[in-house]
């Protein structure tokens, strides 16, 4: 999922990135809002999912934040 900032009031352009993983698979569900907030990964979605003593869960989540050039 991606989001950008566009130039306003003497800010900066800036670029945000974000990727989840469960066990290693992209997450492709969203918790999306229409408020100016943080957006999340859904794990596991409306499903159940079951958690067994013997396999670890692993998550993980990949932010990546950047400036922008002005267009050209």
């Amino acid at each position: 999922m991606g989001f950008s900032w566009a130039n306003e009031a003497g800010l900066p352009a800036w670029a945000l990135g974000l990727a989840c993983k469960a066990q290693g698979k992209p997450i492709t569900q969203w918790i999306l809002r229409n408020t100016p907030s943080m957006q999340n990964c859904a794990f596991p979605g409306r499903a159940p999912f079951t958690l067994t003593k013997d396999t670890p869960l692993h998550l993980e989540s990949t932010l990546v934040i950047q400036p922008r050039s002005p267009a050209k």
